[in-house]
C-alpha cells in the first residue's frame, strides 16, 4: 500500500498514512503518491469515496465528499509526469482531472491564527524549517492519525452456514447481532439465531448462524453500523455478504422416494441435487411381515435421464407378505450438504410382496398321460412347454404335443400332453426352470416326474 499524505487545510497539520481506510474529521488535503493511470474505479457512497486501484488494492476515505465551515471541503491529487499535480473532481459522479502546480492552490485564505502569512506547500510537504508564526517561529504540530474503524466480513456457504469475522482488536462483548438483517430470496425478513463470539487462532473473532430449512436461492445478509466495536471504542463499519449483490444458498433437505414391486424390487429415487458419493444404504432397514430383518443387497447409485440418482435392491427369495423398508436421515445429502430426510416405501405401512417362487408338479401315468400342474398364482400366458424334456427308456427325446393351459376349479393351472405310441418302459419329464412365473414375475422353478427318477408307461 501506497503511502498517502493527508494535510489539514485549517492547521496545516500534517501525517503520512499507509492505511488503505481513513476518516477525515476535517476539511483536508490527501495526497497520494499515486498516477491517475493506476486507477481502475472511483465510486462514491454517501460521503466516503473510494478508489479502486488496478492492482486489486481499496483505497476508502470517509467524509471525502462532507462540506465543513464556511464551505469547505476535501481535495484529492495525483503524481503527474508533467506538471506537478494533477487535482481530482468528481462532479456528477464523473471523474475528472486539473491540472495545479502546486497544493498551496487548494489551500482557504489566510487564517488569522498564522498572523497573516500564507502558509507554503512544496512538493506537498510543509515548507522546510516549518512556518512563521506572528512574534516568533516554530515548527508544525504533528496532526493525529485517521482513525481506522473495525471493519467485518460476511461469508455465506452453500449450505447456508453464516460466518461474520471480525477483526482481531474488536472488543467481543461489543457485538450485537439482534440487529444484523438477513433476507430471503423475496426480500422477507429471515430469523437467524447466530451464536457467541469465538476467537480464533489469528486473533480474529468469529460469530456464525445458519440459514433455516426450507430456503433456496439468493440472500442478503447486512451486519448494521456500530453493531461492534474496537478495543480503542471505534465503532465498526457496516458489512455484507458478497457486496450485497445475494449469495445463492440451498437449505432445502432432499427427500428420497422408496418404491417397492410385488415381486420385491426396492427401487430408491434420490432428488436430482443429490451427491451420489454421499449415499449409503448398510444402515437401510427391510422387515419382513413377521418383523424380522431381512438382508438387501442395494447396488450402486445409477444417474437417471432426468438427473434423479436410483438406487435398487432386491428381496431375496421365500417372503411372501408385507414387508417395509426405512432410509434413514442423513443417510444421503444433497451437493450443498443438507443431510437426507428419512424415507419408507408406503409411508410405513408396509408393501405386499411375494418372492416365493412356482413349483410346478408333473405326473405321469401308466398309460403315458403327462399332466403338469402350476400354481393358482402362475401367470397363465408365460407357460412355455417347447423346452419340456422328455425321454424314452434309452435316454433318447420322445416328442409330446402338449395342450394349453387350463384353470381348475381350485385355481391350479394344468397342461396335459401324451407319450406316443409305441413306448414301453421307463420315462423321465422334465419342466425347466424359468418355463413359466408366478404373477408377481418370480420365475418357476424346475419339476421332474417322480423326482427324475422315472415312470414306467
Amino acid at each position: 500500500m501506497k503511502e498517502l499524505v493527508i494535510v489539514d487545510k485549517i492547521t496545516l497539520n500534517k501525517v503520512s498514512s499507509p492505511a488503505n481506510r481513513i476518516v477525515l474529521e476535517d476539511a483536508s488535503i490527501i495526497q497520494t503518491k499515486l498516477h491517475r493511470e493506476d486507477v481502475q474505479e472511483f465510486l462514491q457512497d454517501g460521503n466516503t469515496l473510494i478508489i479502486k486501484l488496478k492492482n486489486g488494492e481499496v483505497i476508502t476515505i470517509e467524509n471525502f465528499f462532507a462540506q465543513y465551515e464556511d464551505g469547505l471541503v476535501s481535495d484529492l491529487v495525483f503524481e503527474d509526469d508533467e506538471c506537478a499535480f494533477l487535482w481530482f473532481d468528481f462532479t456528477n459522479g464523473v471523474a475528472s482531472f486539473k491540472e495545479i502546480a502546486g497544493l498551496e492552490v487548494l489551500l482557504p485564505p489566510v487564517s488569522s491564527s498564522f498572523g497573516g502569512l500564507v502558509p507554503w506547500l512544496v512538493g506537498g510537504g510543509l515548507v522546510a524549517g516549518g512556518i512563521g508564526l506572528a512574534g516568533g517561529s516554530g515548527g508544525s504540530s504533528s496532526s493525529k492519525p485517521p482513525v481506522e474503524r473495525p471493519q467485518v466480513e460476511v461469508s455465506i456457504t452453500p449450505d447456508g452456514t453464516i460466518v461474520l469475522t471480525y477483526p482481531k482488536n474488536t472488543d467481543p462483548t461489543s457485538i450485537t447481532t439482534d440487529k444484523i438483517i438477513v433476507k430471503d430470496p423475496n426480500g422477507n425478513d429471515i430469523v437467524v439465531d447466530f451464536g457467541t463470539p469465538v476467537t480464533q487462532p489469528d486473533g480474529s473473532i468469529t460469530v456464525t448462524g445458519k440459514v433455516p430449512e426450507g430456503v433456496d436461492g439468493s440472500i442478503t445478509v447486512t451486519v448494521p453500523e456500530g453493531s461492534y466495536e474496537d478495543t480503542a471504542g471505534n465503532p465498526g463499519l457496516p458489512g455484507q455478504a458478497n457486496g450485497g449483490e445475494g449469495t445463492p444458498v440451498d437449505t432445502d433437505r432432499p427427500q428420497v422416494e422408496v418404491t417397492v414391486t410385488p415381486n420385491g424390487d426396492i427401487v430408491l429415487t434420490y432428488p436430482d441435487d443429490t451427491d451420489p458419493s454421499s449415499i449409503t444404504t448398510d444402515k437401510i432397514i427391510v422387515k419382513d411381515p413377521n418383523g424380522k430383518d431381512i438382508v438387501v443387497e442395494f447396488g450402486t447409485p445409477v444417474t437417471q435421464p432426468d438427473g434423479s440418482i436410483t438406487v435398487t435392491g432386491k428381496v431375496p427369495e421365500g417372503v411372501d407378505g408385507s414387508i417395509t423398508v426405512t432410509v434413514p436421515e442423513g443417510s444421503y445429502e444433497d451437493t450443498a450438504g443438507n443431510p437426507g430426510l428419512p424415507g419408507q416405501a408406503n409411508g410405513g405401512e408396509g408393501t405386499p410382496v411375494d418372492t416365493d417362487r412356482p413349483q410346478v408338479e408333473v405326473s405321469v401315468t401308466p398309460n403315458g398321460d403327462i399332466v403338469l400342474t402350476y400354481p393358482d398364482d402362475t401367470d397363465p400366458s408365460s407357460i412355455t412347454t417347447d423346452k419340456i424334456t422328455v425321454k424314452d427308456p434309452t435316454g433318447k427325446d420322445i416328442i409330446v404335443d402338449f395342450g394349453t393351459p387350463v384353470t381348475q376349479p381350485d385355481g391350479s393351472i394344468t397342461v396335459t400332453g401324451k407319450v406316443p405310441v409305441g413306448v414301453d418302459g421307463t420315462i423321465t419329464v422334465t419342466v425347466p426352470e424359468s418355463s413359466y412365473e408366478d404373477t408377481t414375475g418370480n420365475p418357476g422353478l424346475p419339476g421332474q416326474a417322480n423326482g427324475g427318477e422315472g415312470t414306467p408307461v
